[in-house]
């Protein structure tokens, strides 16, 4: 994985919003983005925090059930979504 420049990457207090890591190799697919963020949620945990957000580009993930068995797998938790007014509809989870 390797962090994504963007010349037209938006910056956030002077760092940019939102951070984008993309897989260093064309289709590293769902299963070896699981292994990578079992060994490194707490860095990924820790970058969402300082850069605001983190965008995964380039990684053939196929559903949102790929996605979210990331996550579970990693012991990251759904967060609800909660008011704002915009249209949204519920892919993978609970609400």
């Amino acid at each position: 994985m390797k962090i994504g420049s963007d010349p037209d990457q938006k910056m956030q207090r002077g760092k940019p919003f939102p951070l984008v890591l993309e897989a260093a190799t064309a289709g590293v697919n769902f299963v070896e983005l699981q292994e990578y963020m079992m060994s490194h949620h707490e860095v990924v945990r820790e970058a969402a925090s300082q850069y605001g957000a983190v965008l995964f580009n380039g990684f053939d993930i196929r559903s949102g059930e790929e996605w979210a068995s990331i996550l579970y797998k990693t012991g990251i938790k759904q967060m609800n979504y909660v008011g704002g007014a915009a249209v949204r509809k519920l892919i993978v989870g609970n609400e």
